[in-house]
């Protein structure tokens, strides 16, 4: 068994066919939630690769209380006086406010677009919202307490 693997190496280093962090990512994007990781090491990258929501080190109430979509995808906060577009959600599509709206007008947007304003609760709604908004940050239904 010790001539098969090498517990010093991530699967990435050791073994081409394993869960790499990349290979995550991709996973994560496109719906899976559930990985068997083997062998976790301090500098692996697959944990941090299987987190689809916050940037590192968010959120943070210094930036802000709101939730915003960045154009890559992950989360941070903003002050909620800011105007940007909100995430509507409508069955299985994201559609984003016509114009930009405070955070507290938000529900009211997307309401008026016949969706509710909602956040991505999967890797995969998360990659579906990415490319619904495009280059532009939005709101998403998050607030710090």
């Amino acid at each position: 068994m010790s001539s098969a693997t090498d517990p010093t190496q991530s699967p990435d280093q050791a073994h081409a066919d394993r869960l790499t962090p990349g290979k995550v990512s991709s996973m994560s994007r496109c719906g899976v939630n559930l990985f068997g990781f083997d062998q976790i090491l301090p500098d692996d990258g697959r944990i941090a690769a299987s987190i689809w929501s916050w940037a590192k080190d968010k959120p943070s109430r210094h930036d802000g209380k709101c939730a915003v979509q960045r154009p890559d995808g992950r989360w941070i906060t903003r002050h909620c006086a800011a105007k940007r577009r909100a995430a509507c959600h409508r069955g299985r599509r994201w559609k984003l406010t016509r114009h930009q709206v405070l955070y507290a007008n938000a529900w009211r947007a997307c309401r008026s677009a016949h969706a509710r304003f909602d956040l991505p609760r999967t890797g995969y709604e998360n990659s579906l919202l990415r490319g619904a908004a495009g280059k532009a940050g939005v709101w998403v239904r998050y607030r710090l307490p």
